[in-house]
């Protein structure tokens, strides 16, 4: 089984330039009203106790909107180039095309946080809706040694013991993390092996670095190696944009090296 899933890859990014600029400036578009700086001013009154300490209560509050005029403002194309590794053209198209770039006048630090935060969900999204996402192997392994190194440390009702395991004891993190290697272990006699990856197990995604949940040996016909995602509910609605987002580019990667890969609720559907 290892053999299977220790190949480590790499993603390429392809989207039309097209596509990207629309959604993103739809994106810019859509994003939190830009606010002036403002200024907050508290006064407290302090009591000093010598036996209750230190206590403050608040007496007054005012907020502010600062008075200052942006003469000059950072290099929007540069800043968000750096981050997206977009080219300027298209960064350009995108702030224009959006109708905000005034706002920048109002606070070019939020505004710049937010644009960023804008376009590089629109990204995300289109590379798990476009199939824009390849997965490639590269000439590097997960190696053994990180489960010499994986110390079983957690609070008790965390610790599930399993006779089909390289321990004797795994860490479930959730109620069906822990119903599903119960199940597996104790009530499947096709399951061979039932494996908690550990957390150094990394897939690499758009999203940030994304850790599975179990790798597992059946016997159908001969042995199958599978890699499977446990998750409360599996719908779009129910799983966090995130979460959905990478166990799809989560997927993709397993694809590549021929390992069979799906998120499940419960040990019927392993």
């Amino acid at each position: 089984m290892w053999k299977r899933i220790k190949q480590k890859t790499r993603y390429r990014v392809a989207f039309t330039t097209e596509e990207l600029v629309k959604r993103s400036a739809q994106s810019v578009s859509d994003m939190p009203a830009v606010v002036t700086p403002q200024i907050i001013t508290q006064r407290v009154l302090l009591n000093i106790d010598r036996n209750t300490g230190v206590q403050g209560q608040i007496q007054e509050i005012r907020q502010d909107q600062a008075s200052y005029v942006v003469n000059s403002v950072p290099d929007l194309l540069d800043y968000l180039q750096r981050e997206t590794h977009l080219t300027r053209s298209t960064l350009a198209a995108i702030l224009k095309q959006s109708g905000r770039l005034d706002d920048v006048y109002k606070n070019p630090q939020q505004f710049m946080d937010q644009a960023l935060k804008a376009i590089r969900d629109t990204m995300v999204i289109l590379m798990a809706e476009n199939d824009g996402t390849v997965y490639e192997k590269i000439d590097e392994e997960y190696t053994l040694e990180m489960f010499e190194e994986s110390q079983l440390e957690a609070y008790e009702q965390h610790i599930l013991e399993v006779a089909k395991s390289i321990y004797n004891a795994i860490e479930v993190d959730s109620d069906i993390e822990r119903q599903i290697a119960q199940s597996l272990d104790q009530h499947r006699a096709d399951i061979k092996l039932l494996l908690k990856l550990p957390s150094k197990f990394l897939v690499t995604t758009p999203l940030g670095n994304y850790n599975p949940d179990w790798a597992i040996v059946k016997e159908k016909d001969g042995k199958l190696y599978l890699v499977r995602e446990s998750k409360g509910a599996l719908g779009q609605l129910e799983l966090r944009g995130s979460e959905a987002l990478k166990i799809k580019f989560g997927k993709k990667h397993f694809k590549e090296l021929g390992v069979d890969f799906q998120a499940i609720t419960s040990a019927e559907q392993v």
